[in-house]
């Protein structure tokens, strides 16, 4: 390799690095896989003084074994020495004065409590049956596998109207049709493209935690519904319904998945809630392969939380309105220049096709140029430190280049 070739590779080999240096690692999808523990649910079982050892050594093989490949969080506690518990609370609110009873508490703070008998092999039936349901059911499973594999999940929870229901299934497959085909496109490679659920009303007996899960009783689903899950069966975004749930609407919240996790969004995208299910071993191994990096490792985890906390954060009820908009979406506009003695007040910049042209919605999703506070001088500094190191180095580099090769010449 000669003089000048070492001379212009390494500055160009620096500056990649710089350019690493500053790039996002993760996408939205890549942090749907990472748990940090507040958006699971999360069991309290109660005890009391009068409870035995073998009572006691039965709850906590029954939890371990019905949540050893969940993310659901436990936690035992005796009402007796630990009185002010909220979980205590929460129980006598509910009416459970008397353990051993179990508070099962989802993300958003709503609870459900079941109660057992203290003794003998009917309570630990009864036990591991009870928490085997809330660890996984079928279609919370198929989920969870479906979205370690894929793009994402949309489930249409069926409604008694069949014509609805046709017209909700197609308006997800058309959505999750138009993402596919668009993977490609995608800045980080996805195996294979979203899919398309169907929760049928004879199977919400079955599925009720998971309609509990989505803040959904199933005497009040009187049209379809439609629920996006990616990454760790992550729900995204709110629960649609009715004519909420179209093709233009469900492609532009998938469309989300695949962005940058630094990009400006709004951080409610990124920290919804866990679906209570099974995550195997194997499919964890799996992950691990597909993505680049491990969703369970501590430093993956700082780093995401560290992303997360840099972000905005709206708060109130999610503006469904503006999700029929793509928020980052292809707009094509004609300019005007053939009268340059228009008036001031005469608009300049007229729509090229109203109804293909999707606007950015005002709330949940700010532009990317929108200053946020404490997030401008956080975002500069990198960039500028970057910039820093790569103008030295190869001030430096063509320096001691320059020293060389006049000293090979004085030698010549």
């Amino acid at each position: 390799m000669s003089l000048l070739s070492r001379l212009i590779g390494l500055p160009t080999f620096i500056c990649l690095l710089a350019g690493a240096a500053v790039a996002c690692r993760y996408n939205v999808r890549d942090v749907g896989f990472v748990d940090l523990g507040v958006d699971t649910c999360t069991l309290f079982a109660l005890v009391d003084s009068e409870s035995s050892p073998a009572m006691l050594a039965d709850f906590k093989a029954a939890i371990s074994e019905a949540f050893s490949e969940t993310d659901i969080r436990s936690e035992l506690i005796n009402t007796a020495d630990d009185p002010g518990h909220p979980a205590v609370s929460l129980a006598e609110t509910a009416g459970v004065t008397s353990p051993p009873a179990a508070l099962f508490v989802a993300p958003d703070g709503r609870f459900r409590t079941f109660t057992f008998a203290s003794e003998g092999a009917t309570s630990r039936t009864t036990l591991a049956s009870r928490l085997d349901a809330l660890a996984s059911s079928p279609l919370r499973n198929q989920i969870a596998e479906a979205c370690a594999a894929r793009y994402a999940v949309v489930l249409i929870i069926e409604g008694p109207d069949a014509q609805e229901n046709a017209a909700a299934i197609s308006a997800a497959r058309a959505a999750t049709k138009f993402m596919t085909e668009h993977l490609n496109f995608l800045p980080k490679p996805v195996a294979a493209g979203p899919l398309t659920l169907t929760l049928a009303r004879d199977a919400f007996e079955l599925e009720e935690l998971l309609l509990w899960c989505l803040n959904l009783a199933p005497e009040q689903i009187l049209r379809p519904h439609a629920a996006i899950f990616y990454g760790r069966a992550r729900q995204i975004g709110p629960v649609l319904k009715g004519d909420e749930v179209t093709e233009n609407m469900l492609a532009n919240i998938l469309s989300l998945i695949g962005a940058d996790c630094e990009c400006g969004l709004d951080r409610r995208w990124m920290e919804g809630p866990l679906l209570p299910a099974k995550w195997s071993t194997e499919t964890r191994a799996r992950l691990v392969k597909s993505l680049g990096f491990d969703p369970d490792s501590p430093m993956v985890k700082m780093e995401v939380s560290m992303i997360l906390r840099k972000g905005a954060m709206s708060s109130g009820r999610w503006d469904v309105a503006g999700l029929g908009s793509v928020p980052y979406g292809y707009q094509e506009i004609v300019i005007d220049f053939d009268d340059p003695k228009a008036p001031a007040n005469e608009s300049m910049i007229t729509l090229a096709d109203e109804s293909l042209v999707r606007k950015a919605p005002q709330s949940s999703l700010p532009p990317e140029n929108a200053s946020r506070p404490g997030r401008n001088t956080g975002e500069s500094l990198p960039f500028a430190a970057a910039l820093a190191l790569l103008a030295g180095c190869g001030a430096a580099v063509v320096g001691i280049g320059i020293a060389i090769y006049w000293r090979a010449h004085l030698r010549a």
